[in-house]
């Protein structure tokens, strides 16, 4: 039976071969509050196995881990994509296949500097009955610098994700969000707003009730970790042809917009910003609120007449708009605060989302469905993990302050995107696993933490020298289709620079 080790940045497959570099061994850096995984890849030619238990041992303090088993995902094109991280107790693998574990080691704030050995030990019983030990080294070295909670980073993190679950899901999702380091709160309101109460009471009258809603962000706010609470929103996107209001029992209901009742859909859009701007006011919310209008918009009309609304509605507020087409940007130009351009639009208008930047205004980016080429960076299963990893060294190389990510728990429904082994967009609906009253985290998620988690140290670098930060940042991504593809120039860089930043805090 062989053991080696890997590095996340590398992908592992059932029918991974040890190559002649591959060692039980590796060395791994990582800063305070930040987290950092190693691959162990176990291979048995003659033998099925079943692995029992994983312990670990030599752990300094401050310093939790946890050994998952990767769970290899197929769909339609036949290949196993090691995506699932799940319980490492209890998998067999069959003779001939590789296996690979996941060590997370997620440290804290205090923990001590300096250089450490992790023992992590698999135990197995083989199919003739017989229990078998094979252990790998982990060599962590704890670099000084202590990472800001999601709730204090300069990073925006975002997620769509469907909200209808019980409270022990939705805490689930919470701590998920946090380990992801989500910052931003996406509310789905006009739901909540229902299912408290809400309903229309007269042509241009509602009355709101806000006490679902407020139990929905309570419970984020005690179990996550986050700086923005983000309204969706309430106009159909791409076409803008229809706004969502609250009907007179209490649902959801449907205006055709500049028809014939126009004035109750400006009377909603009023009623529902205004309303929430000034409720999270007493609740001590509105400086975290945001606002999306109508998601992805191909014309402007609906998008900049609920704009106007809202600078008097809701003032002060910003507005942020995932954009999936060029040229709809500079149309809203500073209207739209912070424009979240996707990955490929961003590239097709860097030239102006700098010029935004440049003004001293904000820009994130998204990724949902496209690009789908496999030149560009995205978040999708069956490319690299490392990709949803390295979009965040694309995002500080371009000056980018948060991502969106449309697919946090979509798992069924859609052909396009779901869990259904035919899917075109393989893992863009979801980043975590469903499990009976929780979710699993996914290998891409775990990327995507780590990536944001270098995307703060380059950061930190900046603060210092901005030049230096973005030279370091450029060694692994300079856009996001111009990008190394060695896994270890990601592993050196990320060394070179907690050195670096060693010395300079």
């Amino acid at each position: 039976m062989q053991l080696w080790t890997k590095s996340l940045a590398h992908s592992a497959f059932r029918h991974t071969r040890k190559s002649e570099n591959d060692t039980g061994r590796i060395v791994l850096h990582t800063a305070r509050r930040a987290t950092i995984a190693a691959q162990i890849l176990l291979r048995n030619y003659s033998a099925s196995y079943t692995v029992k238990d994983a312990c670990l041992s030599g752990l300094p303090a401050g310093v939790t881990a946890s050994v998952c088993a990767q769970g290899y995902e197929i769909y339609n094109d036949g290949l196993p994509y090691p995506d699932r991280l799940t319980d490492s107790a209890a998998v067999t693998v069959t003779p001939h296949t590789t296996q690979g574990f996941v060590v997370t080691f997620r440290t804290d704030a205090d923990a001590p500097v300096g250089v450490y050995t992790v023992r992590v030990s698999l135990k197995l019983t083989l199919d003739n009955g017989n229990d078998a030990e094979l252990s790998a080294s982990v060599i962590l070295h704890i670099h000084k610098p202590v990472l800001p909670e999601p709730k204090d980073s300069a990073f925006g993190h975002e997620y769509f994700f469907d909200l209808r679950a019980n409270d022990e899901k939705l805490i689930s999702y919470a701590k998920a969000m946090k380990d992801l380091r989500v910052n931003s709160l996406y509310l789905d309101a006009i739901p909540l707003l229902c299912r408290g109460g809400s309903k229309r009471t007269g042509k241009t009258t509602w009355e709101l009730n806000f006490s679902v809603l407020d139990d929905f962000v309570r419970l984020f706010l005690k179990h996550g970790s986050f700086r923005y609470l983000t309204l969706t929103n309430i106009i159909t996107p791409v076409e803008g042809t229809w706004l969502t209001i609250i009907d007179e029992e209490g649902h959801p209901a449907g205006v055709e917009l500049f028809k014939n009742d126009q004035e109750t859909a400006e009377a909603f859009v009023r009623a529902f910003y205004g309303g929430i701007a000034g409720h999270f006011a007493e609740m001590g919310w509105r400086d975290m609120l945001r606002i999306h209008l109508e998601d992805e918009p191909h014309t402007t009309k609906s998008w900049l007449w609920a704009r106007a609304i809202c600078h008097e509605a809701a003032p002060g507020i910003p507005c942020t708009e995932p954009i999936d087409t060029k040229g709809i940007g500079r149309a809203f130009g500073a209207e739209c605060d912070i424009p979240v351009p996707r990955l490929e639009v961003y590239d097709h208008d860097a030239e102006y989302y700098a010029e935004h930047m440049a003004a001293g205004r904000v820009v994130w980016c998204y990724s949902c469905c496209f690009p789908e080429d496999p030149w560009w960076l995205n978040k999708f299963l069956d490319l690299p993990a490392r990709y949803a990893r390295m979009i965040k060294w694309a995002c500080y190389a371009q000056g980018i302050t948060g991502f969106l990510h449309w697919g946090f728990n979509f798992w069924s429904g859609e052909s396009q995107y779901g869990m259904n082994p035919n899917v075109r967009f393989k893992g863009d609906g979801f980043i975590v696993y469903p499990t009976e009253n929780g979710v699993q985290m996914s290998n891409r998620g775990l990327s995507t933490t780590v990536g944001i988690e270098e995307w703060e140290m380059l950061s930190m670098l900046g603060q210092k020298d901005s030049e230096a930060a973005k030279a370091f940042a450029r060694r692994v991504a300079r856009t996001f289709r111009d990008f190394t593809d060695d896994p270890d120039v990601i592993d050196q860089t990320r060394a070179e620079l907690l050195s670096l930043l060693d010395a300079l805090y």
